[in-house]
């Protein structure tokens, strides 16, 4: 169901920053392997919401554009 994968993706989300803080742009392409550049920016906005959802829950914060894991 939907509940499943968006924890699927963000733990896909928490491993890829957990090897170094990252833009949604690099997300994107590391999520979405063989993704059409052109759905890029709908994959951005999916990302980001997953993300705002993370920073709500303190498991994330932001600098900008760059997300970061707080130590």
């Amino acid at each position: 169901g939907m509940i499943g994968h968006r924890r699927q993706r963000e733990r896909q989300i928490l491993k890829l920053l957990g090897q170094r803080s990252q833009a949604i742009a690099e997300l994107v392409p590391q999520m979405y392997k063989g993704l059409d550049q052109r759905l890029w920016p709908a994959a951005g906005q999916s990302v980001k919401a997953h993300l705002l959802d993370l920073e709500r829950r303190g498991a994330v914060t932001r600098s900008g554009e760059t997300w970061t894991i707080p130590t």
